[in-house]
């Protein structure tokens, strides 16, 4: 017995998923149950099929006689025999998506069913479909263009729920390999589905190809980025990162910063500025940063530190100030600040500052060791501009301030290093050494000590390394006994400065092993490098 069989097979481009694609459609000759639809499966072959197909761009139907010959060449005999191997044979044959069954059966003269089988290649799923249809044929058309279609869109979105379903299973058991296959299999039907380029990145990424993972993950991203699409922004944050393309992921952080409204992303992003040399975008991050939360410690140090090693020292200083207060007992803020407020030509201003803070707060000990050291600031400037006695002025205000500290604080080691700047500043060494040990005592674990002592035995020697040279030049034009004396004076004074530059060594290597500041340690190595020298020169009998 004869059999007739409707193979159809379907390439569709959906409007609410789909799109940019067609989905192939290959009809066989439809198979009647009687006589009385042999009507509709004529005018169905000859021509419903085709003007469906062609009302609608997003399916293309696969040439009927094309296919009519696939379906001979199988040998099959009936439709009913038919399994899911045959049906995909048959589709990979013709290079389909959706292989159709149908069989046509009157109802009555005017009205026949189509029960369809629809298979899809993809996931090898077979769906049972049914529409009824007139002789009308105005009637008709609208229920092949309407139902028969709808049905099939319909099936093609339920496979693609299960081909992502799938995907992503695979995805989160690390089946990587089989995952990317499914994403691109869905891509086949939905070039432009940016959850498919979503999870492609992150594989991508896995595997460490990362051109790839930021091509997919661009891909995946939509016009108007929102906060759903952060976990893609920062795995490609990540693979522009280790591509080492600083700048493409600055900017993509720049984006989840904005989305996520985050005042610590911002100081990172300020962070990857400076180390770019890029001062501008990096106050900028920061001051981002601080919109959000304006007392973000974090953002508020770092602004400081930034202008401040950048030589913008009076915009530095309210954020100095603010971090000061935060951490007083940090030396190196207090000197940064001290040395700002210098720069900035505002001394005044920050001695009244700290003044007033001791008015409010006599015990704030920190505030006296402060503005002790604004007043050496001073004077280090009214020295450079030869006013002596505005230097002697300051200085003396200095020691007062010290001295109104040492008598609430007298066991705060920091008084005596205070003390001990003065008088080295003012030349009184022996004080000068005497408090620097007394520093030391109370806190064996500081270097500024050892760098201050080191420089009254390196002055010391000095004194005495210029007497070697002057009896040296003596002794050449001396005789006899007077010649035997100034060089034994000679002697005795080279051999002593070799001792106190030896001594004034030791002390540096001491301060060196206490500090690991860069700055301190970079001052250490040059005065080593010149007491070497010094050393070497007074090491010897001429």
């Amino acid at each position: 017995m004869k059999k007739w069989l409707l193979l159809l097979t379907v390439t569709l481009v959906l409007t609410s998923i789909f799109a940019a694609t067609t989905i192939k459609v290959a009809i066989l000759p439809l198979k009647r149950v009687d006589s009385s639809s042999k009507y509709i499966q004529k005018i169905m072959t000859i021509r419903d099929l085709d003007r469906t197909f062609m009302t609608n761009d997003k399916f293309e139907l696969i040439n009927l006689k094309t296919t009519a010959e696939v379906f001979k060449d199988s040998d099959i005999e009936d439709i009913d025999e038919m399994d899911k191997e045959d049906m995909a044979e048959i589709g990979r044959e013709l290079n389909a998506d959706v292989v159709i069954l149908g069989v046509i059966s009157s109802i009555n003269d005017q009205n026949y069913s189509i029960q369809f089988r629809f298979y899809s290649m993809k996931t090898d799923d077979l769906k049972s479909q049914r529409i009824d249809v007139v002789k009308d044929k105005k009637k008709r058309w609208a229920v092949l263009e309407k139902d028969f279609l709808g049905k099939l869109s319909g099936f093609i979105n339920e496979e693609m729920e299960k081909m992502n379903t799938l995907a992503i299973q695979d995805y989160h058991s690390e089946n990587y390999k089989q995952a990317e296959k499914g994403f691109n299999q869905i891509l086949l039907y939905t070039p432009d589905n940016k959850q498919a380029f979503y999870y492609l990145g992150m594989i991508a990424y896995h595997n460490k190809d990362f051109d790839k993972a930021i091509v997919n993950l661009n891909k995946s991203l939509p016009e108007k980025i929102t906060t759903n699409e952060i976990s893609a922004l920062q795995c490609l944050s990540n693979a522009y990162r280790d591509k080492g393309d600083k700048d493409m992921m600055i900017n993509t952080l720049i984006q989840i910063a904005n989305l996520q409204n985050d005042e610590d992303l911002w100081v990172t992003i300020a962070n990857l500025y400076a180390e770019n040399k890029q001062v501008l975008k990096a106050k900028e991050a920061l001051l981002n940063s601080l919109k959000i939360e304006p007392k973000y410690m974090k953002a508020i140090y770092r602004m400081a530190f930034l202008l401040y090693d950048n030589g913008l020292f009076d915009e530095s200083i309210p954020y100095l100030e603010q971090t000061a207060n935060e951490n007083p007992d940090n030396d190196l803020i207090s000197r940064r600040l001290a040395f700002a407020y210098q720069k900035a030509g505002k001394i005044d201003d920050a001695i009244m500052r700290y003044e007033s803070i001791i008015y409010n707060n006599p015990t704030n000990a920190l505030a006296y060791l402060n503005v002790a050291g604004l007043y050496r600031t001073a004077a280090t400037d009214a020295s450079e501009k030869g006013n002596q006695t505005l230097v002697n002025e300051l200085n003396n205000k200095a020691i007062d301030v010290l001295t109104r500290l040492q008598k609430i604080d007298g066991e705060n080691a920091l008084v005596y290093l205070r003390f001990a700047d003065v008088y080295l500043a003012t030349n009184n060494l022996t004080e000068a050494e005497k408090n620097a040990n007394t520093a030391l005592n109370k806190d064996s674990a500081l270097y500024q000590p050892y760098i201050i002592l080191a420089t009254i035995n390196q002055r010391n020697g000095s004194t005495k390394y210029n007497q070697f040279i002057d009896l040296e030049k003596k002794a050449r034009e001396a005789y006899g006994k007077t010649a035997d004396r100034l060089v034994k004076e000679r002697d005795t004074a080279r051999i002593a400065a070799n001792g106190l530059f030896r001594r004034a060594e030791e002390q540096l290597k001491a301060a060196k092993n206490r500090t690991s500041e860069p700055e301190v340690l970079l001052d250490v190595d040059n005065k080593l490098a010149t007491l070497s020298q010094l050393i070497s020169q007074t090491g010897r009998a001429n």
